[in-house]
């Protein structure tokens, strides 16, 4: 399943050591959490790590969590957090502050969870417990697609959207590839079914499956993803796309735990 991979940014020294303290300690007592912990005392220098793992295309490096503090100087977390969300929003990301008002901005970009300072280490380790446990079963959120080149095993959470072309179901995925499974005589629906099972996958067209995470721009029409495909929206179909949508948003905003399954 790879590394837990953490990111742990605090441009206060003192409060960045004692935070990497208690997540070792708690990776220390959970060896199968396979976690590694990597620190930064400015969120500019772990953006530029990631723009950098970004442009080699190593986007296996970038992080499963972030432990950010929200108060630093050249770049708030919250700042920080929205720039995660350009391009990962599959990560999950737990402020630390030591002012309650910042809770609830920290939510508009979907945090997991915030905690207050002086970080109490049982909070801190369920917050990571939890963080955790919520990726391994994002991990095992996985579709079985019967592709020419045999069985293949595929995130829900790593597709952006699902295309019939010509009776064959081909699944596009974030990381810029296609898999192809093989074409059949049964209908698109029936193909889809196990992701459509899943809250964030609907049907906007006959033809097209979406992932609403990935959605950037929805118009009258049509569906703008994050990859820059535009996705019709049937006719027939309008008024129930715009309402699952909507729901989604509201169910996003009222559930920080929210990730895409």
């Amino acid at each position: 399943m790879g590394m837990f991979r953490i990111a742990v940014c605090d441009n206060e020294e003192e409060e960045l050591e004692e935070t990497v303290s208690m997540v070792q300690s708690f990776l220390d007592r959970n060896d199968e959490a396979g976690g590694t912990i990597q620190i930064f005392s400015s969120a500019v220098d772990l953006l530029d790590y990631i723009e950098k793992n970004k442009a080699s295309g190593r986007m296996d490096d970038i992080f499963d969590l972030y432990l950010l503090d929200i108060v630093m100087p050249e770049m708030t977390g919250i700042e920080f957090g929205r720039k995660i969300r350009e391009f990962d929003k599959n990560s999950q990301i737990v402020y630390t502050t030591s002012f309650k008002e910042y809770g609830y901005e920290a939510f508009g970009v979907q945090a997991s969870d915030y905690l207050l300072k002086p970080i109490q280490k049982e909070k801190l380790e369920e917050v990571l417990y939890v963080a955790w446990k919520k990726r391994e079963w994002l991990w095992r959120q996985g579709i079985v697609i019967k592709a020419k080149e045999g069985m293949q095993n595929v995130r829900a959470q790593d597709i952006i959207y699902v295309e019939n072309v010509e009776r064959c179901a081909v699944y596009h995925l974030k990381s810029g590839l296609s898999v192809t499974g093989l074409c059949n005589r049964g209908r698109f629906e029936e193909t889809v079914m196990p992701l459509t099972k899943l809250q964030q996958f609907f049907q906007p067209h006959k033809s097209y499956l979406v992932n609403m995470y990935y959605i950037r721009e929805f118009r009258a029409n049509i569906i703008i993803l994050d990859d820059g495909t535009d996705i019709p929206i049937s006719r027939n179909r309008k008024n129930e796309t715009k309402k699952k949508y909507l729901n989604y948003l509201a169910d996003i905003s009222l559930d920080g735990n929210h990730s895409p399954g």
